[in-house]
């Protein structure tokens, strides 16, 4: 049976979900930014709107062998506040 609507996979736990259930992060200019309107261009990477499956992301090396991206610790807790303040659980 095919799904209504495409299926997204999330990259901490690796759940598939539809994409209105997930976040997508995508690396513009070199810099990691959320993209709220799903619009941005440039490949995107979801991510459940749980604060486990963001602060799993945000731990250790996965952020930068995701997005092959070295992302600073200050901008990095920025978006970590920014994702969990848009959580919906």
């Amino acid at each position: 049976m095919v799904p209504e609507h495409p299926q997204r996979t999330c990259v901490s736990c690796r759940a598939k979900k539809g994409r209105a259930e997930l976040l997508r992060l995508v690396v513009e200019n070199g810099r990691l930014v959320y993209d709220r309107g799903k619009v941005l261009s440039g490949r995107g990477y979801h991510v459940c709107r749980e604060k486990q499956c963001i602060d799993v992301l945000m731990r250790g090396k996965r952020l930068k062998k995701i997005f092959k991206v070295d992302v600073e610790v200050g901008s990095l807790e920025h978006l970590k506040e920014l994702l969990i303040s848009e959580e919906i659980t």
